[in-house]
């Protein structure tokens, strides 16, 4: 748009890198990731489509209107960031404490809660249908 200032550039397309931030996550090996989290949060955001969050409501000529952070996809994110986070740390461990057993710490803190994430069962309403 004429007058309206330009954004300066993000810092990750400084000298040649990637032009946007789905880029920058295929560049690293983590598209899957941006996808499942930022993608689609930020598309609705920016208003470009909310035809996955709108339903039929119960009544005639009703709309019901599903959150964006809906049940229906807690697993799936909650599964990938366990997966970050699991990740993240034997990166770090690696880096600053080379040679370190993560096994302790896995089971003390994350194995448990692990196995009840898995137990976990979401069950839409009666008359949601899942997006």
């Amino acid at each position: 748009m004429a007058g309206r200032p330009r954004r300066p550039p993000e810092w990750f397309a400084l000298a040649g890198g990637p032009q946007n931030r789905r880029q920058l996550a295929g560049t690293v090996a983590r598209e899957s990731e941006y996808l499942s989290f930022y993608g689609s949060w930020s598309g609705f955001s920016h208003a470009k489509d909310a035809s996955a969050y709108i339903r039929q409501g119960a009544l005639r000529n009703q709309a019901a209107f599903l959150a964006v952070r809906s049940p229906h996809q807690m697993l799936h994110r909650a599964f990938l960031t366990v997966r970050i986070v699991v990740r993240a740390t034997r990166l770090m461990i690696g880096h600053f404490r080379e040679g370190e057993d993560l096994a302790p710490w896995y089971g003390r803190e994350v194995r448990s809660g692990w196995e009840q994430l898995l137990r976990v069962r979401v069950v839409p309403r009666e008359n949601e249908r899942q997006p």
